[in-house]
């Protein structure tokens, strides 16, 4: 174990409430040296995180996206702006490596606070389903549990799914093995249904008792569409009858009431804007980002003819002249908002993060 992996895994298990299995697991499969980070006073660790890389699939295009896990400050070291230096550091080696974006799932409400004097934006929202003990889950057709999976099939339907979903984070093979891993450790149950008269996988769904509040989490569900999603909870009624359940899914353009998730950063803006010139050539617009910790973004950028071009200076009036954190709650959000900018707007998705 390198000096660098001990020290953060003693800082975690400081200050997070993970059982020493769920750490082995993490610290052997899931620890990436090249994504940690360790800030040091005195010659002693005092903050350190993981700068996880990841993709998300945004106007039908993958972009790099780096994930904040872990971030901690050893207790006695808190109050002394480590954290927020380590941070921008993160911020600023992200950009260095390509991220376009650089995201995060705050512990606790009032660090949604802190990030956002770092320049974060709260665009993940999900939609808390609460159903009591009593409710039944009925689907219009009929399915059935497949217990005898091959992990592979699995893998290949839950990836063509995650695809279906535009701004959504998505995970490779590997990763699929981790959320496995987390999901059997949490002693959740990893259900699979089929749809009887059909070949294949019909959905699957991650979830786990809550024993706190004495309620089923189901994480996440990837069904081939809404009855086979009311089937898979049907088959989590018959497996836990006495349960209230929670069932978290995207937002996508419900109504409230919502609850916010996690936050965005952006960190390669003319990046971002290529990727929309990509996906739609006929926009022309021109937008003043404000961007006071990484200057690449401090920018006039022109967006015509699916390219983009970033000036220091611009005579003209710019279409847009907002800051990058007003950018990203413009971007992430549902169309109508976009629309009055002039810039299309998707919803973000993001689940089963090991959180």
């Amino acid at each position: 174990m390198s000096d660098k992996k001990a020290a953060i895994r003693q800082i975690w298990y400081e200050c997070f409430h993970d059982t020493t299995q769920w750490m082995d697991m993490f610290f052997s499969k899931v620890y990436d040296e090249e994504d940690a980070l360790v800030l040091e006073y005195n010659g002693h660790a005092v903050s350190s995180m993981l700068l996880r890389q990841y993709k998300m699939l945004l106007y039908g295009e993958e972009i790099s996206m780096g994930y904040i896990s872990g971030a901690a400050t050893r207790r006695m070291e808190r109050g002394r702006g480590y954290m927020s230096e380590l941070v921008r550091i993160a911020l600023r080696q992200a950009h260095h490596r390509g991220n376009v974006l650089v995201s995060l799932i705050p512990a606790s409400r009032r660090l949604f606070y802190f990030y956002e004097r770092m320049g974060f934006s709260t665009v993940f929202y999900v939609k808390n389903d609460r159903y009591t003990s009593l409710h039944s889950f009925v689907p219009e057709g009929s399915y059935f549990r497949i217990e005898d999976y091959d992990t592979d099939m699995v893998y290949d339907f839950f990836s063509s799914c995650e695809f279906r979903r535009d701004g959504t984070v998505i995970h490779s093979r590997d990763e699929f093995n981790h959320i496995m891993d987390d999901n059997r450790i949490d002693g959740g149950e990893v259900v699979v249904v089929g749809r009887k008269g059909e070949e294949g996988i019909a959905a699957v769904g991650f979830a786990a008792v809550d024993e706190y509040y004495g309620r089923l989490v189901v994480k996440d569900i990837l069904a081939k569409d809404d009855d086979a999603m009311e089937g898979l909870l049907a088959e989590y009624r018959r497996l836990y009858d006495d349960f209230p359940f929670t069932v978290v899914r995207p937002v996508g353009y419900a109504a409230r009431p919502i609850d916010q998730y996690g936050m965005v950063r952006i960190v390669n803006v003319g990046d971002l804007f290529l990727t929309i010139a990509h996906r739609y050539p006929d926009l022309k617009l021109n937008v003043r980002v404000r961007d006071d910790l990484i200057h690449e973004n401090d920018k006039v950028f022109m967006i015509e003819s699916g390219s983009v071009s970033a000036l220091s200076r611009f005579s003209g009036t710019p279409d847009l002249d907002v800051t990058v954190q007003t950018l990203a709650l413009i971007l992430f959000n549902k169309p109508e908002v976009g629309e009055i900018f002039g810039i299309p707007s998707v919803r973000p998705f993001m689940a089963l993060m090991l959180e």
